[in-house]
């Protein structure tokens, strides 16, 4: 789900939204890789623990 209503919410919330918006949106946001490589990272240790 990737919508400006979500990002609305989050940045409300002083969330900050890290993963990236899809490719296909008219205003495409600005991402940081950095947090992003990290939350993937992270993801990749949990699932690999859980299995």
């Amino acid at each position: 789900m990737d919508s400006d209503a979500v990002r609305d919410v989050l940045t409300n919330m002083n969330v900050e939204a890290v993963i990236p918006a899809r490719r296909n949106r008219r205003n495409l946001t600005a991402q940081d890789r950095g947090k992003y490589r990290w939350r993937s990272q992270t993801k990749r240790l949990f699932n690999k623990r859980k299995s």
